[in-house]
């Protein structure tokens, strides 16, 4: 869902439920059953205190027991677009 640093808002914008990731506060058709696969993926910040909001409500953290990812920027970054000067 990244392409380097940033977000590749193809794949980003592409609403797909993670059915690993059983949302325990689903409530009807306002939340699903399933987290997104963006609802457990996060960036990485300064501070490495990346916090995880349930989507259904973001004063609770979505549990331990649900893997979550933290996008980290790469080791080497290089451009592939001709450098003009």
């Amino acid at each position: 869902m990244y392409q380097g640093i940033d977000k590749h808002d193809v794949y980003y914008n592409a609403e797909t439920f993670n059915e690993n990731a059983p949302n325990n506060l689903s409530v009807g058709d306002s939340c699903g059953d399933f987290m997104l696969y963006q609802h457990t993926l996060v960036q990485a910040n300064q501070f490495h205190n990346e916090t995880f909001p349930n989507p259904c409500n973001p004063e609770v953290f979505i549990p331990d027991s649900i893997v979550t990812f933290v996008h980290t920027l790469p080791v080497l970054s290089f451009s592939n677009l001709a450098n003009p000067g």
